[in-house]
């Protein structure tokens, strides 16, 4: 999994209807070309015309502002388990509509979420947290999985973008070290861990088919010193990964 964050870089990125009608290649960056001399006469309608063969061309593209925020990985969806439940940020899921779930974005970030194997892409917005499997960064509703022509496929390579302040890139962060369909598992793996780490919790999460327990260490102000537990613990053969609290 490759990330540009949780320190945000500038990215000067023209604009994914740009790239594909210069370039025919949509994920891939490049520089913008900036105009010379006056716009008259037929040059005027000219440049007219291509702006609106470009604004007509490009009616379904994602919009946004310029990314600097991404990050590379597997995407998943989820459907009928939880359909009609609660997400993080309180709204009932809808397994047709057009969302995700994601670790540690704030709840409310739009994200361009592009399929590297088909160059497809769609912007959806983050209201829920999950997947809660190492390895996967970004968990789609049915409804996007369709749009992006992945539900059969299940798991796919995808690139995230998303422009965010420096504001949004901080909160609470924990690291989640198990999750268990035992309450008694999760309690005595919690008590473990109390021995080196201070806050350790135990957080019930129920979906339309089972009750898990999830097992975390928190405490941490940002998502780089999270991400640094994560690798110590992996030292030591336990794994996990980042969740977002806040």
């Amino acid at each position: 999994m490759k990330r540009t964050g949780p320190q945000p870089r500038v990215l000067v990125l023209p604009s994914p209807c740009v790239l594909r009608a210069v370039l025919d290649t949509p994920s891939r960056p490049a520089g913008s070309a900036r105009a010379r001399g006056p716009w008259t006469g037929a040059g005027a309608a000219l440049a007219l015309v291509s702006l609106l063969a470009l604004s007509f061309g490009c009616a379904g593209a994602p919009r946004g502002g310029a990314p600097n925020w991404r990050e590379e990985g597997l995407a998943s969806w989820y459907g009928a388990d939880f359909h009609g439940r609660r997400t993080a940020n309180g709204e009932v899921y809808d397994m047709f509509g057009i969302s995700a779930a994601h670790k540690t974005l704030p709840l409310g970030t739009q994200v361009t979420v592009t399929r590297r194997d088909t160059g497809k892409r769609l912007r959806v917005r983050v209201n829920d947290r999950g997947p809660f499997v190492a390895g996967r960064i970004i968990d789609l509703s049915y409804g996007a999985a369709r749009r992006l022509g992945c539900v059969e496929d299940g798991v796919v390579p995808v690139l995230v973008e998303a422009e965010l302040s420096a504001t949004a890139l901080r909160g609470t962060f924990a690291v989640q070290v198990g999750a268990f369909t035992v309450e008694a598992n999760a309690r005595r793996r919690a008590e473990g861990l109390r021995k080196t780490y201070r806050n350790v919790r135990v957080v019930e999460f129920r979906d339309n088919r089972v009750t898990w327990w999830r097992v975390r260490v928190g405490g941490y102000g940002d998502e780089e010193e999270a991400a640094s537990a994560v690798a110590a613990f992996a030292e030591l053969g336990q794994a996990g990964f980042v969740v977002r609290e806040d």
